[in-house]
């Protein structure tokens, strides 16, 4: 070989020295700044190599480990399975075996370890376990953690069902009970037996039972929605006589609080397949909440329309509209940041949106401050 090719050789064989040891730095560094750590023991349970990691999970040093017993390192109720499989070490030969194990830390903590060895031989014939060992403390601390939460909501829901039992069983009968006794005095007492101050007396009594007896079924649709959802019992029905029926249930209201009521219906729309009594519960919640925060000559128009393959309500009215950010809770139960809701804890519209889900529609409102809002909400054709 003439100088030149020798010359050329040499500096290949630097530059592969180079690459070389840029690839070792670099494998150094992974060990280093794993949170897994590599370790070899013999059938003793004796450490021969402890991978540079140790020192950033456990806080030893490597040498530190070395010929030391690794059971000196296992929480004293991990250490009975890697014994007995270190004594059997050639009937595990050739084997991956998993466990989970405390492993000691040098401030004392315990962290949780992955363990994952393989039974082995050295070439000259010596026992060996390789071990893989993942930090998994924190891993298990979130699921612990994740775990007490969900307890929590367990315990929580359950107490929320017997609350919701106590207000459904002990007090539907006394209030219903109240609800008969003003009624029947309202309505059988003679002419002239009850002063002005009487009857309005027994009319909010009257008035009052009813909202209670509102509020009892609103808790629980909304355990029943929670539940997986609410019973429904669907049928075809046509939508003009839906949106009817709703609108005259709501005339009262409405000239009470001087609005209009319009409705603008497609007359060639098909049936929808519905349980007609949560659809007029929706409607009912809808256009009362359109009435109420209509301004006196305002007008409440309810739409109907065909939209991707449904039905679609549209209620709309002349108010003082919803904020921008207010509208992405508005459906969410208790919510009172949007308009106010006068004699409302603020279930309606989740309940609304229960009921709409459950028949595998959907529901949304928009709106501007100052130019109204239109809720609406789609059902299912009957097919």
């Amino acid at each position: 070989m003439d100088t030149a090719a020798l010359l050329q050789r040499i500096r290949e064989l630097e530059r592969e020295n180079d690459e070389l040891r840029s690839r070792a730095a670099f494998f150094q560094q992974m060990l280093e700044n794993d949170l897994e750590i590599h370790h070899v023991v013999d059938d003793r349970g004796i450490i021969l190599y402890m991978s540079p990691s140790a020192e950033q999970v456990l806080g030893y040093r490597p040498e530190e480990l070395v010929g030391t017993s690794s059971a000196g390192l296992v929480h004293p109720d991990d250490l009975e399975q890697p014994a007995r499989m270190l004594q059997e070490h050639e009937q595990h030969l050739g084997r991956f075996h998993f466990m989970e194990q405390r492993i000691r830390h040098r401030d004392g903590s315990w962290r949780r370890m992955e363990v994952a060895g393989k039974f082995a031989t050295s070439p000259d014939g010596v026992p060996l376990v390789l071990v893989y060992s993942p930090d998994i403390t924190r891993r298990r601390e979130a699921e612990e953690e994740r775990d007490r939460q969900l307890r929590a909501v367990e315990q929580a829901v359950r107490a929320r069902e017997e609350v919701i039992a106590l207000v459904s069983h002990d007090l539907r009968n006394p209030i219903a009970t109240v609800l008969l006794s003003a009624s029947a005095l309202l309505e059988t007492a003679p002419a002239g037996a009850l002063s002005p101050g009487e009857r309005e007396h027994l009319e909010a009594i009257t008035a009052c039972c009813a909202e209670m007896n509102r509020l009892i079924e609103d808790l629980l649709d909304v355990s029943r929605i929670d539940a997986g959802g609410l019973p429904l019992s669907l049928s075809s029905w046509a939508v003009p006589l839906i949106l009817q029926d709703a609108l005259a249930l709501a005339r009262p209201l409405a000239r009470d609080r001087g609005v209009v009521l319009s409705a603008d219906v497609d007359a060639d729309l098909p049936p929808v397949s519905v349980d007609r009594g949560r659809v007029m519960q929706v409607l009912s919640n809808l256009v009362g909440n359109a009435i109420r925060f209509s301004p006196d000559g305002g007008e409440v128009c309810v739409r109907a329309e065909m939209e991707d393959g449904r039905v679609a309500v549209h209620v709309s009215d002349q108010g003082p509209g919803i904020p921008d950010e207010h509208l992405p809770f508005l459906l969410e139960r208790l919510w009172q940041g949007g308009r106010p809701r006068r004699g409302s804890v603020g279930l309606g519209l989740a309940i609304c949106r229960g009921i709409v889900e459950g028949h595998g529609g959907s529901i949304r409102v928009e709106s501007r401050a100052g130019e109204g809002s239109t809720f609406s909400f789609t059902l299912p054709v009957a097919h």
